[in-house]
């Protein structure tokens, strides 16, 4: 696209001139600047994709069993571990260390 040196031409085989006579130009709401308020963040702030799994242990057969909420029946996500760390390996080493545990 080229732009004429000459100001105020209209001139229809110039594109931008073309343009700039039938008024198209660019809205000042469309041209950044410092002071724009912006109405959506540039990107939606995510948790990082650590955060997103579901935290459990990996049993010998392939199976996966997830750590549960204390109280409910809905899986622990990696966060909430990572928060609740000793807690959770004190009680799965005292499981593990308990013969009666699997007794029926």
């Amino acid at each position: 696209m080229s732009v004429c040196a000459e100001p105020g031409c209209i001139d229809q085989t110039h594109y931008a001139c073309g343009l700039r006579a039938k008024g198209v130009q660019v809205s000042p709401a469309a041209t950044p600047n410092r002071r724009a308020a912006r109405t959506q963040p540039i990107r939606p702030m995510q948790e990082g994709s650590w955060e997103k799994g579901i935290a459990g242990e990996r049993r010998p057969g392939g199976s996966f069993m997830p750590y549960l909420r204390p109280g409910t029946t809905s899986p622990m996500s990696l966060k909430e571990q990572a928060d609740r760390r000793s807690q959770i390996e004190s009680q799965v080493k005292q499981l593990k260390s308990d013969p009666n545990v699997f007794k029926e």
